[in-house]
């Protein structure tokens, strides 16, 4: 793929999102996926300003929230990504130990790579991608790629799912009555209380 100025991708390019997203899947290395995740993570701090008062988000939070937007490009329904991250951690798990009990892959595999929390409950980090993304589309730092990537009426769809002190929080901060600090501050005090 070539690489214009600023890092972004040429149009002309023939490397479609797929093929990244298959070689990632597939043939990347444990580095490169640290790298991709690394990526991902800083990408997500600068266009949604996750980072306040110190905190940011983990490769576990930023790995998520690429799941969701390959689900969301690539119609993957979230269990599908769910066994394609399990299949993915099983292979590299057998390949650096061959001889691995059944008993201690499960255990790996249950702490890396958990199943879902909970009928009808929203996974912790997949609610802070959304806001992130809702609240970047809100005050327009979202760009038109990005909103383009979206299903029609993702944001209402989204809205409708936040919890409502979630809902009163996102209204205070966009109408300027909290400043960012005090909004993630009061999201991470909301999801604290919600185990």
């Amino acid at each position: 793929m070539s690489v214009g100025a600023g890092g972004t991708a040429m149009a002309d390019s023939h490397i479609s999102i797929t093929d990244v997203i298959e070689y990632i899947l597939h043939g990347a290395t444990r580095s490169e996926l640290d790298l991709v995740a690394e990526a991902v993570r800083r990408r997500l701090e600068r266009e949604c300003g996750l980072a306040s008062g110190g905190r940011m988000f983990d490769a576990r939070g930023a790995a998520r929230a690429m799941a969701e937007r390959i689900e969301k490009q690539m119609g993957i329904g979230a269990e599908s990504v769910h066994k394609a991250a399990r299949r993915l951690v099983t292979d590299m798990v057998l390949k650096e130990n061959p001889d691995i009990s059944e008993r201690e892959l499960k255990a790996l595999l249950d702490r890396w790579v958990p199943g879902k929390s909970g009928a009808g409950k929203m996974p912790r980090d997949m609610l802070v991608s959304m806001i992130a993304q809702f609240i970047a589309y809100s005050t327009g730092r979202m760009s038109e790629e990005e909103k383009r990537a979206f299903p029609p009426d993702w944001h209402a769809k989204y809205w409708e799912a936040f919890p409502a002190e979630v809902r009163s929080l996102i209204k205070a901060f966009i109408y300027g009555k909290i400043d960012k600090a005090g909004f993630w501050n009061g999201v991470e005090d909301i999801l604290s209380n919600m185990k």
